[in-house]
């Protein structure tokens, strides 16, 4: 090979280490750039009532607003036991009525009267532990990772 070969290899090589970079970085963008929701549960002292509530929050971690269309919880940790916090007794959950616009790295929370969900669990013989969803206006459903609130049967007895 002659050194104008090797030049041309070099450029060559310089190319196509670049252009896999920049795909490599627009991928990373894209999946970035969309909206992502955080839901948490955890157990919120009420300072009115002194007593213990369940709080339900979502943070849009994301870049984009998202449409929260259901908020809930699920019983006994199973997914297809849901307890959407719009068909409970009104006065036993306080928060943003839905659907919610969630605006990029927006915070939100419902909070929940644990004696209902200890009472439902109680009643469908299914665990008194919770975790917390949200649906989004894309169908998708977001799942707590971890049910954060001890046991709601204890904390609704507190």
């Amino acid at each position: 090979m002659n050194g104008e070969q090797w030049a041309t290899l070099a450029i060559a090589l310089v190319g196509a280490i670049t252009g896999v970079l920049a795909l490599t970085a627009q991928i990373w963008s894209y999946v970035g750039s969309g909206p992502r929701i955080r839901v948490t549960v955890s157990a919120a002292l009420s300072t009115l009532s002194d007593s213990w509530l369940i709080s339900l929050d979502a943070t849009n971690v994301g870049r984009l607003p998202v449409e929260v269309l259901e908020v809930g919880l699920l019983l006994g940790l199973e997914k297809d036991k849901r307890v959407p916090v719009h068909a409970m007794p009104s006065g036993t959950w306080h928060g943003e009525a839905l659907p919610f616009r969630l605006l990029d790295g927006a915070q939100v929370s419902w909070i929940i009267d644990p004696a209902v969900i200890a009472t439902a669990a109680a009643k469908h013989h299914l665990s008194p532990k919770v975790r917390g969803y949200i649906r989004t206006g894309t169908g998708k459903r977001v799942y707590s990772k971890r049910a954060n609130v001890a046991d709601s049967q204890v904390l609704g007895s507190s």
